[in-house]
C-alpha cells in the first residue's frame, strides 16, 4: 500500500511528447477556438468571437458571434468558403473538447466532406496550444490598440477585428519574416491604406444639405477596415453609430477620446494654445466664442455622457 499513497500524494501532470511534424500546405490542419462571453456586449450586439488559424500560413480569421450556437454554422461556412476561393480541401480541424464543436451540425458536416476532427482532452489546453497562444497574442495587441486611443470598451468587437486584420498583414519569424497574407496569396501586402486606430476623422457628407451653409462633413473615430469593401469603418460621434465609407480626411495624431477629463484633448495639437486662449476669453464674457467652441465640442460631450453644457470655469481651475 506504500505505493499508492506515494502515488496519491506525488501525482504531478504529465510531459507532452514530441509529435513528429508532418509536411503540410494550406489548410492541411486548422485549430479553431471560441472565447467565451463578454460581459460588455459589442456595437454589433455581439457578446463571442470563433477564432479560425491555419497552421501552415499562421492567418486568422475573426468572427463575431452573439450566442455560441452560432460557432457551428460560422466554421460550417468557412470550410465550404476554402474550397473555391483557396482551390484546397480542409484536411483537419483541431479544437477542444467543448460541447459546440462536438455535437450538433458540425460533426455530422465534417464526417460528409471527410474531414478529420482531432480534439484535446478536458483541462489540458496545451493539447492546442496554438490556438491558445493565438488568442493571447490577439488579446495583447488589442488591449494595447484600446489603451492608445482611450476607448470605451462597447468597441471590443473592433478592437478584435482590427487586431486580426494586422496581424496578418505583419511579418512574423515563423515565416522567414513573411507576412501571413503573402504566405496564403502569393503577393506582397500593401500598407497604405492602415490608419492609427482611434484617431479622429471626418468623414463627407453624401446626402447633398438644403442649407448651402451646414457641415460637408462630420466628426467621427476610425475603427476598422470593414470586411468586402474598399473603405474604412467610422463611428459617429455625432448619431453614434457604425458607418462604412471611403471619403475620410484622418487626423491621426488627435484621438477624441484621448483624455476624457479636458475636451482640450479632441482637438489639433498646434491649435491647443489657441483653444485655452479662447476659454479663457469665454470667462471673461465672450459668449460668441462660447457657442462656437461648445458647437465644436459638444458631439464628444454627448458621446461621453455629459449632462448640460460645458463648465469652462471648472475647466479653467482645472
Amino acid at each position: 500500500m506504500t505505493y499508492v499513497m506515494c502515488v496519491i500524494g506525488q501525482n504531478r501532470l504529465g510531459t507532452l511528447s514530441l509529435i513528429v511534424k508532418l509536411k503540410l500546405r494550406e489548410f492541411s490542419l486548422i485549430h479553431c477556438d471560441l472565447w467565451e462571453p463578454y460581459p460588455t456586449r459589442a456595437m454589433s450586439g455581439c457578446y463571442y468571437f470563433l477564432y479560425v488559424v491555419d497552421d501552415f500560413t499562421r492567418a486568422i480569421w475573426v468572427y463575431l458571434l452573439k450566442d455560441k450556437s452560432e460557432a457551428c454554422d460560422k466554421l460550417i461556412n468557412f470550410c465550404t468558403m476554402v474550397k473555391p476561393q483557396f482551390d484546397v480541401t480542409i484536411q483537419r480541424i483541431r479544437s477542444d473538447n467543448g460541447y459546440k464543436f462536438i455535437k450538433g451540425p458540425l460533426e455530422a458536416y465534417l464526417v460528409m466532406q471527410g474531414i478529420l476532427h482531432e480534439t484535446s482532452y478536458v483541462d489540458m489546453p496545451q493539447q492546442n496550444g496554438r490556438v491558445e497562444r493565438k488568442n493571447q497574442h490577439i488579446l495583447n495587441v488589442a488591449r494595447a490598440s484600446r489603451f492608445q486611443a482611450s476607448l470605451p470598451l462597447k468597441f471590443w468587437g473592433e478592437y478584435v477585428l482590427t487586431t486580426a486584420y494586422l496581424i496578418n498583414l505583419a511579418p512574423t519569424k515563423l515565416l522567414n519574416c513573411r507576412t501571413s497574407f503573402k504566405a496564403l496569396f502569393g503577393v506582397p501586402s500593401s500598407f497604405e491604406h492602415l490608419k492609427v486606430f482611434g484617431c479622429l476623422a471626418y468623414a463627407h457628407h453624401h446626402h447633398r444639405p438644403q442649407n448651402k451653409f451646414e457641415e460637408r462633413a462630420y466628426k467621427c473615430i476610425f475603427l476598422g477596415y470593414p470586411h468586402g469593401k474598399k473603405g474604412w469603418l467610422l463611428y459617429d460621434l455625432h448619431n453614434q453609430k457604425l458607418i462604412g465609407t471611403r471619403d475620410i480626411q484622418f487626423y491621426e495624431h488627435v484621438f477624441p477620446y484621448a483624455d476624457r477629463m479636458s475636451p482640450l484633448s479632441c482637438l489639433p495639437v498646434q491649435s491647443k494654445n489657441l483653444q485655452a486662449q479662447d476659454l479663457l476669453q469665454m470667462q471673461e464674457g465672450h459668449s460668441a466664442q462660447q457657442d462656437e467652441c461648445l458647437h465644436v465640442l459638444d458631439p464628444i460631450a454627448r458621446e461621453m455622457g455629459w449632462k448640460g453644457k460645458l463648465d469652462t470655469r471648472s475647466l479653467h481651475k482645472k
